[in-house]
């Protein structure tokens, strides 16, 4: 095995075509009409992975350096991506096939045999292999599961706002309506705690008044919600009456 195919550098252009650096002039290893990215090559120099993407799904591919010989590693309409090498003869990548944030699985060379070997709630990515196949790390990210549970990061498009300018704000609002409206005979129940405190110049005295409220909506009329928060413009309007 040649010295100088185990430092191979391999940078990706926009033309489709991968070349190997530290050859000179650069040789071109393939070219491709689709677009493709995530390059890893094997501890041993053989084989590169990286991740292909045609018609809209993401998968893993390799290529034997001394064929030439390109295959496909996974068939998943969800996403696999960010592959790397544990060894030579196993790959780890993520895959959104069972959680749409990314999990992180293990396969060999051919794609035979697949296995999950990090996951759950939360967000994997990234993993990265020590050369002697018994030491991989990955990124882990945990997500609330209200944020879940909101698809906040879910693969579902995000509805049309109808004279809306897209904002961030508007959809999570959208979500939550989706999500969270009231079923038949459901009511809300708003529980408030206020604490004022003034201070009269004039007076030199400072005064503390404590407010508390509990309201329930009603299922076939208003929400608490609706009642009792007022807006920005009538909070004020109320502040400087009371004060």
């Amino acid at each position: 095995m040649s010295k100088l195919r185990a430092v191979l550098l391999l940078i990706w252009v926009q033309a489709g075509v991968a070349f190997a650096a530290n050859i000179n002039p650069p040789q071109a290893i393939f070219s491709s009409l689709y677009k493709e990215y995530d390059l890893a090559i094997s501890p041993g120099g053989r084989y590169l992975v990286f991740c292909g993407e045609t018609g809209g799904d993401e998968n893993i591919y390799t290529l034997d350096l001394d064929t030439r010989k390109k295959r496909q590693v996974t068939f998943h309409t969800a996403s696999d991506y960010s592959p790397c090498f544990m060894g030579d003869s196993k790959i780890l990548f993520v895959s959104r096939r069972a959680n749409s944030l990314g999990d992180i699985y293990i396969t060999d060379l051919k794609g035979e045999k697949k296995e999950m070997v990090v996951g759950g709630t939360g967000y994997f990515d990234n993993p990265v292999s020590a050369y002697d196949e018994k030491k991989f790390a990955y990124i882990q990210e945990k997500v609330k599961s209200g944020q879940l549970w909101l698809g906040l990061f879910s693969d579902e498009p995000i509805p049309e706002l109808p004279n809306v300018e897209p904002d961030p704000l508007e959809v999570v609002a959208s979500r939550m309506a989706a999500r969270m409206a009231y079923a038949p005979g459901e009511r809300d129940m708003v529980v408030l705690l206020h604490y004022f405190a003034a201070r009269f110049e004039h007076r030199n005295v400072e005064e503390h008044t404590v407010s508390t409220l509990i309201d329930h909506g009603d299922p076939d009329g208003d929400s608490a919600m609706s009642r009792t928060v007022p807006s920005g413009s009538s909070a004020r309007e109320q502040t400087a009456s009371t004060f």
